[in-house]
Protein backbone atom coordinates (compact mmCIF):
# COMPACT_ATOMS: atom_id res chain seq x y z
CA UNK A 1 0.00 0.00 0.00
CA UNK A 2 3.19 2.20 0.78
CA UNK A 3 4.12 1.67 -2.47
CA UNK A 4 1.32 2.69 -4.34
CA UNK A 5 0.75 5.81 -2.46
CA UNK A 6 4.57 6.90 -3.78
CA UNK A 7 3.82 6.01 -7.41
CA UNK A 8 0.88 8.08 -6.89
CA UNK A 9 2.72 10.76 -5.29
CA UNK A 10 5.28 10.43 -8.70
CA UNK A 11 2.83 10.32 -10.93
CA UNK A 12 0.62 13.15 -9.79
CA UNK A 13 4.15 15.10 -9.75
CA UNK A 14 4.91 14.08 -13.49
CA UNK A 15 1.53 15.78 -14.22
CA UNK A 16 1.95 18.87 -12.19
CA UNK A 17 5.78 19.55 -14.41
CA UNK A 18 3.86 18.40 -17.70
CA UNK A 19 1.54 21.32 -17.25
CA UNK A 20 3.59 23.63 -16.01
CA UNK A 21 6.20 23.41 -19.22
CA UNK A 22 2.57 23.44 -21.39
CA UNK A 23 1.85 26.58 -19.76
CA UNK A 24 5.08 28.56 -20.50
CA UNK A 25 5.21 26.72 -24.01
CA UNK A 26 1.48 28.88 -24.47
CA UNK A 27 3.15 31.45 -22.62
CA UNK A 28 5.97 32.16 -25.09
CA UNK A 29 3.72 31.34 -28.31
CA UNK A 30 1.51 34.26 -27.32
CA UNK A 31 4.19 37.20 -28.61
CA UNK A 32 6.77 37.69 -30.29
CA UNK A 33 10.44 36.79 -30.27
CA UNK A 34 13.69 38.71 -29.88
CA UNK A 35 17.24 39.28 -29.52
CA UNK A 36 18.93 41.73 -27.47
CA UNK A 37 20.97 43.82 -29.27
CA UNK A 38 22.53 45.69 -26.89
CA UNK A 39 23.27 45.12 -22.75
CA UNK A 40 20.45 46.34 -20.47
CA UNK A 41 20.07 47.04 -16.67
CA UNK A 42 16.97 47.29 -15.57
CA UNK A 43 15.87 51.12 -13.94
CA UNK A 44 13.18 49.98 -12.43
CA UNK A 45 11.68 46.92 -10.74
CA UNK A 46 9.21 46.46 -13.33
CA UNK A 47 11.78 45.96 -16.13
CA UNK A 48 13.60 43.26 -17.07
CA UNK A 49 17.66 43.06 -17.55
CA UNK A 50 19.64 41.57 -20.08
CA UNK A 51 22.87 41.31 -22.03
CA UNK A 52 23.67 41.11 -25.73
CA UNK A 53 22.70 38.54 -26.91
CA UNK A 54 20.39 37.09 -24.94
CA UNK A 55 17.05 35.72 -26.43
CA UNK A 56 13.34 38.03 -25.23
CA UNK A 57 10.12 35.81 -25.45
CA UNK A 58 6.78 36.51 -25.33
CA UNK A 59 7.13 40.24 -26.36
CA UNK A 60 4.02 42.41 -26.76
CA UNK A 61 4.23 45.75 -27.41
CA UNK A 62 3.29 48.58 -25.00
CA UNK A 63 3.53 51.60 -26.86
CA UNK A 64 5.98 54.72 -26.62
CA UNK A 65 9.14 52.50 -27.25
CA UNK A 66 8.95 49.95 -24.85
CA UNK A 67 7.45 46.43 -25.00
CA UNK A 68 6.98 43.32 -22.26
CA UNK A 69 9.21 40.29 -22.50
CA UNK A 70 10.46 37.41 -20.43
CA UNK A 71 14.16 36.60 -19.82
CA UNK A 72 16.23 34.75 -17.88
CA UNK A 73 13.01 33.53 -15.82
CA UNK A 74 11.67 37.28 -14.95
CA UNK A 75 8.72 39.29 -17.17
CA UNK A 76 8.73 42.92 -17.28
CA UNK A 77 9.62 45.71 -19.66
CA UNK A 78 12.34 46.76 -22.06
CA UNK A 79 13.22 49.11 -24.64
CA UNK A 80 12.41 47.72 -28.05
CA UNK A 81 15.56 49.94 -29.82
CA UNK A 82 17.51 47.67 -27.52
CA UNK A 83 16.22 44.50 -29.12
CA UNK A 84 15.92 42.76 -32.88
CA UNK A 85 13.04 40.16 -34.33
CA UNK A 86 14.29 36.82 -33.77
CA UNK A 87 13.39 33.56 -36.13
CA UNK A 88 13.48 30.34 -34.64
CA UNK A 89 14.70 27.54 -37.18
CA UNK A 90 11.36 25.83 -36.40
CA UNK A 91 9.88 28.78 -38.11
CA UNK A 92 12.02 29.39 -40.57
CA UNK A 93 11.34 25.92 -41.50
CA UNK A 94 7.11 26.11 -41.51
CA UNK A 95 7.66 29.69 -43.56
CA UNK A 96 7.17 29.68 -47.07
CA UNK A 97 8.58 31.27 -49.55
CA UNK A 98 11.38 32.00 -47.68
CA UNK A 99 12.22 35.28 -46.10
CA UNK A 100 15.38 36.77 -47.66
CA UNK A 101 16.51 39.27 -44.87
CA UNK A 102 18.47 42.62 -46.83
CA UNK A 103 21.67 43.35 -46.51
CA UNK A 104 23.51 44.46 -43.05
CA UNK A 105 24.56 47.29 -44.89
CA UNK A 106 21.01 48.73 -45.55
CA UNK A 107 19.84 47.90 -41.77
CA UNK A 108 21.35 50.47 -39.16
CA UNK A 109 21.00 49.98 -35.37
CA UNK A 110 20.88 52.92 -33.45
CA UNK A 111 21.40 53.13 -29.28
CA UNK A 112 18.62 55.55 -28.05
CA UNK A 113 21.83 57.13 -26.53
CA UNK A 114 23.01 58.16 -30.25
CA UNK A 115 20.14 59.36 -32.04
CA UNK A 116 21.86 62.88 -32.94
CA UNK A 117 18.95 65.38 -34.52
CA UNK A 118 15.43 63.82 -34.57
CA UNK A 119 12.59 65.23 -36.29
CA UNK A 120 8.85 64.33 -37.04
CA UNK A 121 7.18 63.74 -40.01
CA UNK A 122 4.78 66.05 -40.50
CA UNK A 123 3.87 64.35 -44.00
CA UNK A 124 3.54 60.96 -45.09
CA UNK A 125 6.14 60.17 -47.58
CA UNK A 126 6.75 57.27 -49.89
CA UNK A 127 10.24 56.69 -51.33
CA UNK A 128 10.58 57.28 -55.10
CA UNK A 129 14.46 55.48 -55.04
CA UNK A 130 16.42 52.79 -53.06
CA UNK A 131 18.19 55.86 -51.44
CA UNK A 132 14.97 57.41 -49.78
CA UNK A 133 13.06 56.67 -46.90
CA UNK A 134 9.57 56.17 -46.54
CA UNK A 135 7.64 56.94 -43.34
CA UNK A 136 4.16 58.00 -41.97
CA UNK A 137 2.90 61.40 -40.45
CA UNK A 138 3.84 61.33 -37.06
CA UNK A 139 7.25 58.46 -37.26
CA UNK A 140 10.26 59.97 -36.13
CA UNK A 141 13.46 60.24 -38.34
CA UNK A 142 17.04 59.98 -36.49
CA UNK A 143 20.65 60.97 -36.88
CA UNK A 144 19.61 63.69 -39.49
CA UNK A 145 21.84 65.30 -41.70
CA UNK A 146 21.63 68.59 -43.75
CA UNK A 147 23.80 68.35 -46.71
CA UNK A 148 21.57 69.88 -49.14
CA UNK A 149 18.86 72.83 -48.89
CA UNK A 150 15.87 70.74 -50.14
CA UNK A 151 16.87 67.25 -48.81
CA UNK A 152 18.28 65.70 -45.82
CA UNK A 153 19.25 62.25 -44.68
CA UNK A 154 18.23 60.28 -41.71
CA UNK A 155 17.21 57.23 -40.15
CA UNK A 156 13.56 55.45 -40.33
CA UNK A 157 12.59 51.98 -39.15
CA UNK A 158 16.49 51.11 -38.77
CA UNK A 159 17.11 52.44 -42.82
CA UNK A 160 19.35 55.32 -43.42
CA UNK A 161 18.29 57.27 -46.58
CA UNK A 162 17.34 60.50 -48.12
CA UNK A 163 13.78 62.83 -47.80
CA UNK A 164 12.39 65.97 -48.15
CA UNK A 165 12.84 68.26 -45.48
CA UNK A 166 10.00 69.93 -45.74
CA UNK A 167 8.24 67.12 -45.08
CA UNK A 168 9.40 66.52 -41.37
CA UNK A 169 9.82 69.08 -38.03
CA UNK A 170 12.55 69.21 -36.07
CA UNK A 171 12.12 68.23 -32.36
CA UNK A 172 11.90 71.54 -30.37
CA UNK A 173 14.76 69.83 -28.13
CA UNK A 174 17.01 70.67 -31.47
CA UNK A 175 18.56 74.11 -30.09
CA UNK A 176 21.91 73.93 -32.50
CA UNK A 177 20.94 72.87 -36.18
CA UNK A 178 23.75 73.80 -38.45
CA UNK A 179 23.23 75.50 -41.44
CA UNK A 180 22.36 74.04 -44.98
CA UNK A 181 25.13 73.75 -47.17
CA UNK A 182 24.39 76.76 -50.10
CA UNK A 183 24.28 75.99 -53.35
CA UNK A 184 24.06 79.42 -55.32
CA UNK A 185 24.98 78.01 -58.65
CA UNK A 186 22.22 75.28 -58.56
CA UNK A 187 19.02 76.40 -58.23
CA UNK A 188 16.85 73.87 -60.02
CA UNK A 189 13.25 74.71 -60.90
CA UNK A 190 12.62 78.51 -60.40
CA UNK A 191 9.20 80.96 -60.31
CA UNK A 192 8.45 84.83 -59.97
CA UNK A 193 5.31 85.36 -57.63
CA UNK A 194 2.91 86.83 -59.07
CA UNK A 195 0.77 87.46 -55.72
CA UNK A 196 1.48 88.46 -52.08
CA UNK A 197 1.42 85.60 -50.04
CA UNK A 198 0.82 85.37 -46.01
CA UNK A 199 2.28 81.90 -44.75
CA UNK A 200 -0.48 80.59 -42.17
CA UNK A 201 1.73 77.29 -40.84
CA UNK A 202 5.24 77.18 -39.50
CA UNK A 203 5.73 75.04 -42.67
CA UNK A 204 4.73 77.77 -45.65
CA UNK A 205 6.81 80.59 -46.97
CA UNK A 206 6.35 84.27 -47.33
CA UNK A 207 5.96 85.57 -50.85
CA UNK A 208 5.92 88.75 -52.37
CA UNK A 209 4.72 90.71 -55.62
CA UNK A 210 7.84 89.86 -58.26
CA UNK A 211 10.38 87.89 -55.42
CA UNK A 212 12.75 84.67 -57.07
CA UNK A 213 11.58 81.18 -55.99
CA UNK A 214 14.20 78.56 -56.71
CA UNK A 215 14.49 74.88 -55.86
CA UNK A 216 11.18 74.27 -56.66
CA UNK A 217 9.75 71.02 -56.01
CA UNK A 218 6.10 69.88 -57.19
CA UNK A 219 5.01 67.82 -54.74
CA UNK A 220 1.04 68.68 -54.93
CA UNK A 221 -1.07 69.52 -57.30
CA UNK A 222 -2.07 72.63 -55.32
CA UNK A 223 1.41 72.88 -53.57
CA UNK A 224 4.78 73.29 -53.76
CA UNK A 225 8.03 73.90 -51.98
CA UNK A 226 10.88 76.27 -52.67
CA UNK A 227 13.11 78.84 -51.49
CA UNK A 228 12.68 82.67 -50.86
CA UNK A 229 15.29 84.81 -49.59
CA UNK A 230 16.95 81.57 -47.94
CA UNK A 231 13.91 80.21 -46.37
CA UNK A 232 12.21 77.23 -47.29
CA UNK A 233 9.15 76.33 -47.34
CA UNK A 234 5.40 75.04 -49.13
CA UNK A 235 3.20 77.94 -51.33
CA UNK A 236 0.37 77.83 -53.42
CA UNK A 237 1.57 77.17 -56.82
CA UNK A 238 -0.85 79.40 -58.20
CA UNK A 239 1.03 82.54 -56.87
CA UNK A 240 3.62 82.15 -59.30
CA UNK A 241 4.75 81.46 -62.64
CA UNK A 242 7.25 78.95 -63.72
CA UNK A 243 10.61 80.83 -65.52
CA UNK A 244 10.74 79.96 -69.18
Amino acid sequence: EQRFAEEERLAEEKRIAEEQRLAEEAAQDNGRTMRALYEYSAGDSDEISFADGDIITSVVAVGDGWARGSCHGKTGLFPVSYAEEHVTHAEEHVTTPAVVKPARSNSVKTKPSDLGICGTAIYSYDANDDDELTFIEGETITNIEMPDPGWWIGICRSKKGTFPMAYVQLNDNETSVPAPAAQPHNEGLCAKALYDYEPTDNDEVELRVGCRITNIEKVDEGWWIGEVDGNRGMFPSSYCSVDS
